[in-house]
Protein backbone atom coordinates (compact mmCIF):
# COMPACT_ATOMS: atom_id res chain seq x y z
CA UNK A 1 0.00 0.00 0.00
CA UNK A 2 1.12 3.57 -0.51
CA UNK A 3 0.68 5.68 2.62
CA UNK A 4 2.84 8.64 1.59
CA UNK A 5 3.50 10.76 -1.49
CA UNK A 6 6.51 8.93 -2.97
CA UNK A 7 4.58 6.25 -4.86
CA UNK A 8 6.53 3.34 -3.31
CA UNK A 9 4.78 0.43 -1.59
CA UNK A 10 4.71 0.66 2.20
CA UNK A 11 3.74 -1.75 4.99
CA UNK A 12 1.69 -1.21 8.16
CA UNK A 13 1.11 -3.50 11.14
CA UNK A 14 -1.94 -3.69 13.39
CA UNK A 15 -3.13 -5.90 16.19
CA UNK A 16 -0.22 -6.25 18.56
CA UNK A 17 -1.47 -6.85 22.09
CA UNK A 18 -1.02 -3.69 24.13
CA UNK A 19 0.06 -1.56 21.16
CA UNK A 20 -0.90 2.11 21.17
CA UNK A 21 1.00 2.99 18.00
CA UNK A 22 0.81 2.23 14.29
CA UNK A 23 4.12 0.85 12.99
CA UNK A 24 4.64 1.75 9.32
CA UNK A 25 7.59 0.69 7.15
CA UNK A 26 8.12 3.22 4.36
CA UNK A 27 9.86 1.78 1.32
CA UNK A 28 13.09 3.32 0.06
CA UNK A 29 12.47 1.57 -3.26
CA UNK A 30 15.60 -0.57 -2.99
CA UNK A 31 14.37 -3.34 -0.68
CA UNK A 32 15.03 -1.36 2.49
CA UNK A 33 12.57 0.52 4.68
CA UNK A 34 12.44 3.35 7.19
CA UNK A 35 10.17 2.38 10.08
CA UNK A 36 8.09 4.83 12.10
CA UNK A 37 5.97 4.00 15.11
CA UNK A 38 3.70 6.94 15.90
CA UNK A 39 0.99 7.09 18.57
CA UNK A 40 -2.49 6.40 17.24
CA UNK A 41 -5.66 7.94 18.69
CA UNK A 42 -8.14 5.31 19.89
CA UNK A 43 -5.45 2.64 19.58
CA UNK A 44 -7.70 0.27 21.53
CA UNK A 45 -9.76 -0.16 18.34
CA UNK A 46 -6.77 -1.68 16.53
CA UNK A 47 -5.90 -4.49 18.94
CA UNK A 48 -9.31 -6.16 19.35
CA UNK A 49 -9.39 -9.96 19.22
CA UNK A 50 -10.42 -11.28 15.82
CA UNK A 51 -9.73 -7.99 14.04
CA UNK A 52 -9.34 -8.14 10.26
CA UNK A 53 -7.92 -5.42 8.05
CA UNK A 54 -7.98 -4.23 4.46
CA UNK A 55 -5.99 -1.39 2.94
CA UNK A 56 -7.21 0.85 0.14
CA UNK A 57 -8.00 4.45 -0.72
CA UNK A 58 -11.40 4.65 0.98
CA UNK A 59 -11.59 8.45 1.13
CA UNK A 60 -10.52 9.06 -2.47
CA UNK A 61 -7.53 11.28 -1.72
CA UNK A 62 -4.97 9.15 -3.58
CA UNK A 63 -3.36 7.65 -0.44
CA UNK A 64 -4.14 4.25 1.02
CA UNK A 65 -5.99 3.96 4.30
CA UNK A 66 -6.56 1.06 6.68
CA UNK A 67 -10.04 -0.30 7.41
CA UNK A 68 -10.50 -2.70 10.33
CA UNK A 69 -13.44 -4.75 11.55
CA UNK A 70 -14.60 -8.25 12.22
CA UNK A 71 -13.99 -8.40 15.95
CA UNK A 72 -16.56 -10.28 17.98
CA UNK A 73 -19.53 -8.13 18.97
CA UNK A 74 -18.35 -5.26 16.79
CA UNK A 75 -21.03 -2.84 15.64
CA UNK A 76 -18.79 -0.54 13.60
CA UNK A 77 -15.77 -0.45 11.34
CA UNK A 78 -12.63 1.46 12.26
CA UNK A 79 -10.52 3.49 9.84
CA UNK A 80 -7.04 4.97 9.90
CA UNK A 81 -6.97 7.54 7.09
CA UNK A 82 -3.51 8.40 5.77
CA UNK A 83 -2.81 12.12 5.50
CA UNK A 84 -0.51 11.44 2.53
CA UNK A 85 2.00 13.93 3.88
CA UNK A 86 5.58 13.93 2.74
CA UNK A 87 7.62 10.76 3.05
CA UNK A 88 8.01 9.41 6.59
CA UNK A 89 5.96 12.16 8.22
CA UNK A 90 2.59 10.62 7.43
CA UNK A 91 0.00 10.75 10.12
CA UNK A 92 -3.27 8.89 10.34
CA UNK A 93 -6.66 10.30 11.32
CA UNK A 94 -8.87 7.74 13.00
CA UNK A 95 -12.58 7.23 12.39
CA UNK A 96 -15.30 4.86 13.56
CA UNK A 97 -18.28 4.22 11.29
CA UNK A 98 -21.56 2.36 11.63
CA UNK A 99 -22.39 0.46 8.43
CA UNK A 100 -25.65 -1.47 8.92
CA UNK A 101 -24.93 -5.21 9.16
CA UNK A 102 -21.42 -5.08 7.67
CA UNK A 103 -19.57 -5.27 11.04
CA UNK A 104 -21.57 -8.34 12.07
CA UNK A 105 -20.93 -10.03 8.72
CA UNK A 106 -17.24 -9.21 9.02
CA UNK A 107 -17.19 -10.91 12.43
CA UNK A 108 -17.99 -14.26 10.81
CA UNK A 109 -14.90 -16.41 11.39
CA UNK A 110 -14.49 -17.26 7.72
CA UNK A 111 -15.17 -13.80 6.29
CA UNK A 112 -12.43 -11.82 4.59
CA UNK A 113 -12.27 -8.04 4.11
CA UNK A 114 -11.10 -6.97 0.65
CA UNK A 115 -10.62 -3.54 -0.90
CA UNK A 116 -10.99 -2.58 -4.53
CA UNK A 117 -12.63 -0.06 -6.81
CA UNK A 118 -15.67 -2.19 -7.64
CA UNK A 119 -17.67 0.58 -9.35
CA UNK A 120 -14.74 2.24 -11.20
CA UNK A 121 -15.24 5.64 -9.58
CA UNK A 122 -11.58 6.02 -8.56
CA UNK A 123 -12.25 5.25 -4.89
CA UNK A 124 -11.87 1.86 -3.21
CA UNK A 125 -14.88 0.01 -1.84
CA UNK A 126 -15.17 -2.75 0.78
CA UNK A 127 -16.01 -6.28 -0.35
CA UNK A 128 -16.72 -9.14 2.07
CA UNK A 129 -16.31 -12.76 1.19
CA UNK A 130 -17.66 -15.37 3.54
CA UNK A 131 -18.63 -18.97 4.09
CA UNK A 132 -20.12 -21.00 1.26
CA UNK A 133 -23.54 -20.62 2.90
CA UNK A 134 -23.64 -16.93 1.91
CA UNK A 135 -25.77 -16.37 -1.17
CA UNK A 136 -24.36 -12.94 -2.03
CA UNK A 137 -21.22 -10.84 -1.73
CA UNK A 138 -21.75 -7.78 0.50
CA UNK A 139 -20.18 -4.61 -0.94
CA UNK A 140 -19.96 -1.20 0.73
CA UNK A 141 -19.47 1.61 -1.76
CA UNK A 142 -17.58 4.62 -0.46
CA UNK A 143 -18.24 8.09 -1.87
CA UNK A 144 -16.29 11.30 -1.56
Amino acid sequence: MIFDSDGKGDLALIGGSGWNTLPVAYSNGDGTFVVTNRPLPHSEWFVLAGLKAAAGDFDGDGYDDILMGGHEGGSSLHFAFSSGASVRTVGFAVGNFMLDDVPALAANGSSVLLAGDVDSDGQDDLVLTGPNTWTNVPITFFRK
